[in-house]
């Protein structure tokens, strides 16, 4: 009779235990880290005149701007030269 007290004792302990990780949110069993996201660039240099259809274009590709600037080629002529960035595929 007494081995069956302390079983039903030790098994109340472990179900309090339980609980009381559960309100404390520990995570017992954490899950594995997720993968980091990784992204991958390009560079564009597309005229003025094409610049909207360009940026359209990339943007269905998923392509997201991070930097443009205006800027003159040796003939004088305006381009954008623009770096896009996207998540890796």
């Amino acid at each position: 009779m007494k081995w069956l007290e302390i079983t039903s004792r030790l098994a109340v302990l472990l179900v309090l235990v339980i609980l009381v990780l559960i309100l404390l949110k520990v995570d017992i069993f954490p899950s594995p880290e997720p993968e980091p996201v990784r992204y991958e660039y390009t560079v564009a240099t597309p005229n003025d005149f094409f610049l909207e259809t360009e940026l359209n274009k990339m943007g269905r590709q998923g392509w997201q701007v991070v930097f443009a600037r205006r800027a003159m080629d040796a003939l004088n002529i305006a381009s954008y030269e623009m770096i896009l960035m996207r998540e890796s595929r």
